[in-house]
């Protein structure tokens, strides 16, 4: 069975290969969890994900069949009873995904309040193997314009991605982004 199944058994079809390693310490009660969680997604496409799909729709994208190319990491950091993503990041498609967010109550299985940040930049020549290219992109980077940025509510059952002004946002997309950048996560 699918693991997006566990949470949301209405999910529609992910593609991707998950795999990592995880380390807990914890008690019967789960009040003295801890530990941390890093997974990597290969071969996959997340434009089902409701989140991903309202960020590229949000760059009004236009996507044609499953390309299951986009690749990332995931870090999870497990404090008591709540769980922690401290880094998310994913590419594909020409579009680079950054976010953290937080599960308030893993005991509540669905019902466990979410809430979190997801910006997305595009990025088209990522990975071309040009001469050239590389530098091009940085510099496209630099004046880039195509960014969409939702804040996540609602529950881990039914996370809400709300669409959100840049501006309305930069201070904590400026956090989110220095956090991953020094490793925070570690």
């Amino acid at each position: 069975p699918d693991l997006i199944r566990i949470v949301d058994p209405n999910a529609r079809p992910v593609a991707g290969i998950l795999n990592g390693r995880a380390a807990f310490i914890t008690s019967p009660d789960f009040e003295n969890l801890s530990g941390r969680v890093t997974l990597q997604l290969t071969n996959s496409d997340l434009i089902n994900n409701p989140i991903i799909g309202t960020l590229y729709q949000s760059l009004a994208f236009q996507f044609g069949k499953t390309r299951p190319e986009g690749n990332g990491t995931i870090k999870i950091r497990a404090e008591g009873t709540g769980l922690k993503i401290t880094s998310f990041y994913y590419f594909n498609r020409g579009v680079e995904i950054r976010g953290s967010a937080e599960i308030e109550d893993i005991r509540l299985g669905a019902e466990s309040p979410v809430r979190g940040l997801v910006m997305a930049t595009t990025r088209p020549l990522k990975g071309i193997e040009l001469p050239g290219i590389k530098e091009l992109d940085r510099l496209m980077g630099t004046i880039q314009t195509g960014a969409a940025v939702v804040q996540l509510e609602g529950t881990l059952g039914n996370v809400r991605p709300k669409v959100v002004p840049l501006p309305e946002v930069s201070s904590a997309i400026r956090s989110l982004l220095w956090g991953q950048l020094r490793g925070e996560d570690e």
